[in-house]
């Protein structure tokens, strides 16, 4: 018996001693280990009697047991194991008196886990059941070691579960941590823990025998391990430190260095120069600032701390290393700590300083760390100190810095008592000098906005001479000298007026003042407020609710109403018109921008209130739904003014016809923004307006076949989209099924020529698509649904788009045209109501898609092809070169696919004038470029396709990109460079009602253009469908001025730079008639535009014309005749090659022009109209209407025009 502590003593123990001595062996672990004969003691103790700190938990057992430990066949060895009060028991022994053989660590390790499934669950890092850092001994190793101890303990859980087994052996290695820093011998206790048996609930029926895997597939292994021995760092001291490895794998050493016996002391530098790799202190000395740095200064601290000839200098007190918590644990950082004096105080900003400090400085190698930056090796700190504000108040403070080089300070208010430090005083503080006064850009605003707060706050002068309750610092990671942030924390007590008769009953706000110069974001706005506020939103007699409101740096200000917190005041209800009421301007209803609204305007239509589409429940009965959430956003003004009112309801009762009694949406949860954009910047003064927008999801009910959720948008532009996942539905919903379903009268029963069910057209795709009724047994993957912007009355959305998702098989690919194969294809398959979409014509309902897939080109090259529809039915595609792979594809190859055989050997142009698509040489391009041959074996980088609008739609065009390295010489006067050419060839066949067959080739193509060789202009080549060739040069590029227009004429007007053509062709300068300036006037002037044209009647086709434009300055009049004079004029001049055009006189370059002038007669003026055609004819027309001063009667004019 045993009694209590304590007077009078009160029965405590009853114990019983006895033997199992003839009981079979107790199983511990498996069968492999086993205990028995056992001598037992077990008690029977009264919790209630014993002293405090024992909780009572009424009888319990405890006991104590020694036995006979088998462990296999061979090994036999005396364990003690005990049961304590708090129910915890444990075993463990000693190998000394062992009987039998030597056990070893592998040995034991097979025993207690053997070579099955069970030991999967511990080899989660490379060294297995020991998980020791990198550079220790591996598994062999460890495995012929002695064990020295052993034991085990199981959970508090009754029946009781093995929860850890740990042994003992002893490390005679010596292990190197960090350069000559070495650890070794070691006494090594390593645990393996079943962390599932202990977070078990104690209730589970699990058999106490089950041991370290107990076969129910919830075994979660741990293994943690504890090792002692002897630190070595280099020559300087040998120091005994412990290394431990926890549950969640983080590795940590530690060494106290104040009770080691050092030969010489242990300076910052000496120990920095051991751990820091060789190559990494070359690099730091490189940067010049100290080989003890890195890119942000010494240690990492920022200007205005000791330098590096005071810390080298300064002994280190404590020392500790961290690994990674990867496989295998990786050394991550090598810690170490020391102190500043009292009596140096660190200068950190203005007249803050800080000390006496007490550091912890860490040696971080970023490259071994996940999800953290590769930037080699940096400083992390952290400092404890006290921190002096301009000499008037002591604080304790915190500074650290963190992998990324951030250095945060942070100040400790629970303890101050002294006299309060205001808002205003630590902005001035800290600010630079005049900041607060002259407001730099975005600084601090006036008294409506200070600190950025929106209208109706507090202003400068009540917020300034608030106390603050906290304060830190934050520098930037880009330059340590300067600050980024400036944050502190002050409290609201009174109530401030926030929205209409909403306040905010007090609040705690964190405010952050941060210099964007210095910030990573990239913005320079100077300095901007940020803040973080916590309050309640109340109006009196009505509600209050928890409400947290927040700036960033950009100056968005958005709050948001905790609902959970909310308290109904009195007997109103919170619904959606209560709320518009009390914060939407004139409810909206009286008018939106002044203009007023329409009979079914966004308020007041039954039918589209809050922007809701056709069929949605009308105005009176959405504003009696109660709100769910709410929230507000405010503009980047200044001051901020209300943007956004947000909240959110439920529509449960009110099932909604999606365009279709068959497409029902129900059980809907809609987030609603009530959207004010006048306010929004970029928007011109007046014509801002009210927005409803809305995001909300809900259940799609399909007939009686499905139901599947759904989203739905309304965005800023008024389009309005939403969708269904349908892999989420069981049973599979095919495409046919859907659309029997959603469209009506079933518009792919058509059977007319243009109709869905027309050979190879299903749903008006091309032939050689599946027909219909394959693609309709396609299983839909997504359903989707887009309205339009509103009927033309002003009524609600309509529905207009209807989409099908699906995909086509892999093992049956679409044959395009010939070679060309298209497949596996993912497709989107719109049912289009036209008659819903805004300015189009009302064709009924019709089929548009969008679809991908994999064509490829003559089983060589692989690409993505996107193949579209659109209303009018025209169909094109694009491949997609950034997806391509395989081999390059030539001109040549793809030609020869898609073209017949001898159609690029067709004979070209013809003497009666016809004009032949193909041209022998190259494919219709004009003279100068290099032939079929060149082309022919240059890659495509670009192929696209259009179909005729015809259904079934047959392959109309093929266009395909590729680009020429080498300069064309097009004219003696004109160079094309860096080509860039997309060639189209188009079957004629295709539109029978032209009744001509063969193809067609027609090009652009894009360079740069070098008139003269000495002006270059980006120019613009294109040949039509009926061959003729025309270059834009587009002035807007001119990097140079084009040449005059002497040059011009002269370098042109040759016969393809084999001749010289005439200076003055038809008797005058550009052919202009006489009293026109001479040679030597218009020689000179500049030319404005260049336009070229090529013969498409020749092949290959010739330089046939240039068209440029001048002007004739005003202050040089022409006189026409007698009295009549005209200036200033601007004139179009065509320089063309008369041989090269049909019906024209064939007498070389002649001139055309059009020009434009002021004629004046006298007082009279007015615009004359002046030509030259290709025979040479000049006419002049005056346009009286443009007539201004005194108009000329006929008598009068034929005596100035004819005087005698």
């Amino acid at each position: 018996f045993k009694w209590s502590e304590g007077e009078p003593s009160r029965l405590q123990d009853v114990l019983l001693r006895f033997d199992f001595a003839d009981v079979e062996p107790v199983a511990l672990i498996g069968s492999a280990v086993s205990l028995g004969p056992v001598a037992a003691e077990v008690g029977i103790r009264n919790t209630a009697v014993m002293p405090a700190p024992q909780a009572d938990q009424g009888y319990v057992f405890v006991f104590a047991l020694r036995g006979v430990l088998a462990l296999g066949s061979r090994v036999r060895t005396v364990l003690d194991m005990e049961r304590r009060t708090d129910g915890s028991i444990s075993a463990q022994t000693r190998f000394e008196t062992a009987a039998g053989s030597a056990l070893t660590v592998g040995k034991l390790v097979d025993l207690v886990w053997p070579a099955d499934g069970r030991r999967r669950a511990l080899s989660s890092s490379l060294k297995g059941l020991f998980a020791f850092p990198d550079g220790f001994p591996g598994v062999n190793v460890v495995r012929a070691l002695t064990v020295g101890g052993f034991g085990i303990s199981w959970t508090l859980a009754d029946p009781a579960r093995l929860l850890d087994v740990h042994y003992e052996f002893f490390l005679q290695d010596v292990v190197q941590l960090i350069g000559p820093v070495t650890i070794g011998p070691l006494s090594s206790r390593v645990t393996v823990r079943n962390v599932a048996v202990r977070d078990a609930d104690a209730d589970t029926d699990v058999d106490s025998g089950a041991g370290a895997g107990n076969g129910n597939g919830k075994d979660d292994y741990r293994v943690l391990f504890d090792l002692k021995g002897n630190l070595t760092l280099g020559d300087f001291a040998v120091v005994s430190a412990s290394l431990s490895r926890d549950e969640g794998g983080a590795i940590v050493a530690k060494a106290d260095l104040d009770s080691a016996h050092m030969k010489t002391i242990l300076t910052v530098r000496r120990l920095l120069e051991m751990v820091l790799p060789a190559s990494e202190q070359e690099r730091r000395q490189r940067q010049g600032r100290g080989l003890l740095t890195d890119e942000n200064g010494y240690l990492g601290l920022p200007d205005g701390f000791p330098g590096a000839s005071v810390l080298e200098k300064i002994r280190v007190g404590g020392l500790g290393f961290v690994w990674t918590d990867t496989a295998p644990a990786r050394l991550q950082d090598v810690n170490f700590s020391f102190s500043f004096a009292e009596d140096a105080p660190v200068t950190l900003y203005k007249s803050l300083t800080l000390g006496p400090i007490a550091a912890t400085v860490g040696v971080r190698n970023t490259v071994v760390m996940p999800d953290v930056p590769d930037n080699g090796y940096v400083f992390v700190f952290d400092l404890a100190a006290s921190l002096n504000v301009a000499e008037r108040v002591t604080l304790t403070t915190t500074v650290s810095r963190n992998s990324f080089g951030a250095i945060t300070l942070d100040v400790d208010f629970s303890q101050y008592s002294g006299e309060p430090l205001t808002v205003d005083y630590i902005l001035g503080l800290v600010l630079p000098d005049g900041l607060l006064a002259g407001r730099k850009r975005r600084a601090l605003s006036d008294g409506l906005a200070y600190l950025g707060l929106p209208e109706r706050f507090p202003g400068a002068e009540a917020l300034g001479k608030l106390a603050v309750s906290g304060f830190g610092l934050v520098w930037s990671d880009a330059d340590p000298s300067r600050l980024q942030d400036i944050f502190f924390a002050f409290d609201v007590r009174d109530r401030v007026p926030l929205l209409g008769p909403l306040d905010l009953a007090g609040f705690h706000a964190n405010v952050r003042v941060r210099n964007t110069e210095v910030s990573p974001g990239g913005i320079d706005d100077g300095y901007v407020f940020m803040f973080d506020i916590r309050g309640t939103l109340a109006v009196d007699d009505f509600f209050s609710v928890d409400l947290q409101m927040a700036r960033d740096e950009t100056g968005s200000v958005e709050a948001d109403a905790d609902f959970h917190t909310f308290v109904q005041v009195g007997g109103k209800r919170l619904d959606v018109g209560a709320m518009l009421q009390m914060l939407v301007e004139d409810r909206l209803a009286e008018g939106d921008g002044g203009e007023g609204r329409h009979a079914r305007g966004l308020f007041d239509d039954a039918a589209a209130f809050l922007g809701f589409p056709d069929g949605f429940p009308g105005q009176a009965v959405l504003e009696a739904f109660q709100l769910r959430d709410l929230g507000f956003a405010w503009s980047k003004s200044d001051p901020p003014r209300l943007q956004d009112v947000r909240f959110s309801i439920g529509i449960y009762n009110h099932p909604i016809a999606l365009g279709t009694e068959q497409l029902q949406l129900t059980s809907i949860y809609a987030n609603c923004v009530v959207r004010n954009t006048a306010v929004m910047p970029d928007v011109e003064e007046g014509e801002g307006r009210h927005l409803f927008l809305f995001q909300l999801r809900g259940t799609l009910l399909i007939g009686q076949v499905a139901s599947v959720s759904m989203h739905m948008g309304r965005s800023q532009d008024g389009l309005i989209t939403g969708g269904a996942d349908l892999r989420t539905v069981f049973d599979k919903l095919a495409v046919g099924t859907l659309l029997d379903l959603i469209v009506p009268g079933r518009l792919g029963r058509r059977t007319d020529a243009g109709g869905a069910d027309s050979e190879g057209g299903a749903f008006g795709m091309p032939a050689g698509f599946p027909p219909q009724a394959d693609l309709e047994r396609i299983s839909v993957a997504e359903l989707g649904f887009a309205w339009n912007t509103g009927a033309a009355d002003g009524g609600p959305s309509q529905l207009q788009d209807i989409f099908l998702k699906f995909k086509f098989a892999a093992d049956e690919p679409v044959t395009l045209y010939g070679p060309l194969k298209l497949g596996p294809i993912l497709a989107s398959v719109g049912v289009r109501n036209t008659a819903r979409v805004p300015g189009a014509e009302d064709r009924g309902y019709v089929f548009v898609f969008d679809l991908a897939g994999t064509v490829t080109l003559a089983d060589k090259l692989r690409l993505t092809l996107g193949v579209s529809r659109d209303t009018s039915g025209k169909i094109e595609a694009k491949g997609d070169f950034g997806t391509a792979e395989g081999e390059p594809v030539s001109v040549g190859e793809l030609t020869t696919w898609l073209l017949p055989a001898g159609v690029l050997q067709q004979a070209g142009g013809g003497g009666d004038g016809r004009r032949r698509a193909v041209d022998p040489a190259a494919f219709g391009l004009p003279q100068g470029f290099p032939g079929a041959d060149f082309i022919n074996n240059v890659v495509i980088k670009g192929i696209g396709f259009t179909w005729t609008t015809a259904e079934p739609s047959r392959l109309q065009d093929v266009h395909w990109t590729f680009e020429l390295a080498d300069p064309v010489r097009l004219h003696s006067a004109l160079t094309l460079t860096g080509t860039s050419l997309t060639m189209q060839v188009r079957r004629m066949d295709v539109f029978p009602h032209l009744g001509e067959s063969g193809y067609r080739f027609m090009f652009s193509a894009s360079g740069s253009m070098r008139v003269l060789d000495s002006h270059q202009v980006h120019a613009l080549l294109q040949r039509d469908e009926v061959g003729d060739i025309f270059a834009a040069l587009e002035y807007g590029l001119v990097r140079e001025a084009l040449p005059d227009v002497d040059a011009l004429v002269t370098g042109l007007a040759t016969t393809d730079g084999s001749g010289s053509g005439s200076g003055a062709p038809g008797g005058s300068y550009l052919g202009l008639p006489e009293g026109f300036p001479g040679v030597e006037v218009l020689g000179r002037l500049d030319v404005a535009s260049l336009t070229l044209r090529w013969s498409g009647a020749h092949s290959p086709p010739r330089f046939q014309a240039a068209t440029f434009a001048v002007k004739f300055a005003e202050e040089h009049p022409v006189t026409l005749y007698g009295p009549l004079q005209l200036g200033p004029i601007s004139a179009i001049v065509t320089l063309q090659n008369n041989d090269l055009i049909p019906l024209t006189p064939r007498d070389g370059w002649a001139f055309v022009f059009d020009l434009r002038g002021t004629l004046s007669l006298n007082t009279m003026k007015l615009t004359l109209g002046m030509t030259r055609d290709a025979n040479h004819t000049i006419a002049a027309v005056a346009d009286f209407t443009t007539a201004t001063g005194q108009v000329r009667s006929v008598g009068a004019l034929i005596d100035s025009l004819f005087p005698d």
